[in-house]
């Protein structure tokens, strides 16, 4: 947070002394401001006015013990009333911290928060604490906190970040915190994004938008910066847990299998010590061979995935699954989904730490028209509330789902899906759709309803940030006479439901990922 005024309460009420507009013409003001909006929008405008009012209230109380009087009340409800007549949002923060500074703003009818808060902002770049500084003493790590934090960072960096108010909203909304890795001149070096709801670093940008290199000549200030976000609390007072980093942000990162890198350095991941708690960036790949029992299985599944389980409760072959399984950790073979279905078990590996079939229970679809997609697709734009958010799809597929077997399905009904990589199949090279097809129905795997697509853009709640999969689905032909299936793509700021041209005979390299459903 950037540097204000140390202010009190009373602070601010020794500002109120001086004479104020009569109340009757403030609240006649403001009424006459919300009787400007249209009967439709004007109860979302109140809703914001209240909520914003609200929402900073609470924080002057909480930071300085300030209650406002009723003139003060009616000044600021009548500045936000003016300021939601042109603006759809506000950062909450950034407004409670610009009134700490600029105590004025609650005592005169003069003055807009625009005008308010690009004073903060100017202050607040000039004077921007850092979280803490490297042990080095070289380099810190600092928070950005508003949308003008965000357009200087991507300026600098040459990156999307402040290029439109998608990061921002998440920000707001407490779901993502974004911080800038910066050096003793304050350059940024490295954008760094952290999902809040999956204790994920889900991106590390350099310049130019690229990607973080072992060579880097700060990379080991970065990850001491890591190691002590971790150890940090939010503004809400709660340890910022991570508990991995989006493996496409390491890609430049060679470890060698059955080896972790970590803040240490890499080591075999039987030689890990637990109760020293490093800070795991990536692990190399780890078949699980015979050689490998389930004492070790059990490590990894605490150290990878922060699941706790004991050694018996971990089948590695179908014949070993019993009541008490939770964790299958092996190869897929024929009928093992019928077990898995069988004896509810809901983590299922082939290899760690890529090799996680996912399993979405309950997954309900239903027969859907290319205008009732649209007309929900609109909708959720709206409540996005920005042109470029929310779900598009490519001409093709609007084609496919105007044929007239299109829809497929008859009802709504529930259904269970599979997300998988073809390597999981059992395949470590590129292999045609048609066997890939066999394979995962003799594994007890079925081809989904192509209605699948729409509904998984539509909800799209657990897909991770920069992602993209195909739905294992029966070909649909586009114009062209060339069969399509369905692709879903997510940005941060958008998702895409794509065609991807699938001939039985074109291949798909182990690393595509699928969707399937389960066989009932």
């Amino acid at each position: 947070m950037g540097r204000i005024e140390q202010l009190s309460g009373a602070d601010i009420r020794h500002v109120n002394k001086k004479r104020e507009p009569d109340i009757v013409n403030l609240q006649g003001q403001y009424d006459q401001i919300m009787a400007s909006f249209s009967d439709k929008n004007r109860p979302g405008k109140a809703s914001k006015i209240n909520e914003t009012f609200g929402n900073v209230s609470g924080r002057l109380v909480k930071q300085l013990g300030f209650i406002f009087e009723e003139r003060q009340e009616l000044i600021f409800k009548l500045k936000l009333a003016r300021h939601f007549q042109k603006n759809e949002t506000i950062d909450h923060n950034t407004l409670s911290d610009a009134i700490i500074e600029s105590p004025r703003f609650l005592n005169v009818d003069r003055g807009s928060l625009h005008h308010l808060l690009e004073v903060h902002e100017q202050k607040s770049l000039l004077n921007h604490e850092p979280l803490f500084t490297t042990n080095s003493g070289n380099y810190y790590l600092t928070p950005l906190l508003n949308m003008h934090h965000l357009k200087k960072e991507s300026v600098h960096m040459k990156h999307s970040v402040g290029k439109n108010d998608s990061y921002f909203k998440k920000m707001e909304a407490g779901e993502m915190e974004i911080f800038s890795f910066r050096n003793l001149d304050h350059l940024s070096l490295l954008t760094i994004m952290y999902d809040v709801k999956t204790c994920t670093i889900e991106q590390i940008r350099k310049k130019n938008d690229k990607i973080l290199d072992p060579a880097d000549a700060f990379y080991e200030d970065f990850t001491d910066a890591l190691d002590k976000l971790r150890a940090s609390k939010n503004d809400n007072g709660k340890l910022r847990t991570i508990d991995k980093i989006n493996p496409k942000e390491l890609r430049n990162f060679e470890v060698k299998p059955y080896h972790l890198l970590t803040d240490q350095g890499e080591i075999h991941f039987k030689d890990l010590k637990p109760e020293k708690n490093p800070l795991i960036l990536k692990g190399g790949e780890i078949q699980l061979t015979p050689d490998i029992n389930n004492k070790d299985a059990a490590k990894l599944l605490s150290t990878l995935e922060h699941l706790e389980f004991n050694p018996d409760q971990i089948a590695r072959t179908p014949n070993e699954i019993k009541e008490d399984t939770k964790v299958y950790v092996g190869k897929l073979e024929p009928g093992i989904f019928d077990k898995i279905q069988q004896y509810n078990i809901e983590h299922i590996y082939t290899s760690f730490p890529d090799g996680k079939i996912r399993i979405e229970k309950d997954f309900e679809v239903g027969p859907i028209t290319l205008e009732e997609f649209e007309r929900k697709i609109a909708q959720r734009n709206k409540n996005a509330g920005h042109s470029s958010h929310g779900i598009h799809i490519s001409d093709v597929v609007k084609y496919v789902m105007q044929r007239k077997d299109f829809p497929t399905l008859k009802s709504q009904e529930q259904i269970s899906l599979v997300d998988l990589k073809v390597s999981d199949l059992g395949f470590n090279e590129r292999m045609s759709i048609l066997e890939i097809y066999r394979r995962s129905q003799k594994l007890g795997l079925e081809l989904c309803p192509p209605e699948v697509g729409a509904y998984k853009c539509l909800q799209n709640t657990k897909q991770q940030l920069v992602e993209s999969y195909h739905i294992a689905m029966k070909q649909i032909d586009n114009r062209e006479g060339s069969p399509q299936v369905f692709s879903m793509v997510r940005s941060v700021d958008s998702s895409y439901l794509l065609d991807q041209t699938a001939y039985p005979s074109w291949s798909w390299s182990p690393n595509t990922e699928l969707v399937f459903s389960l066989r009932k």
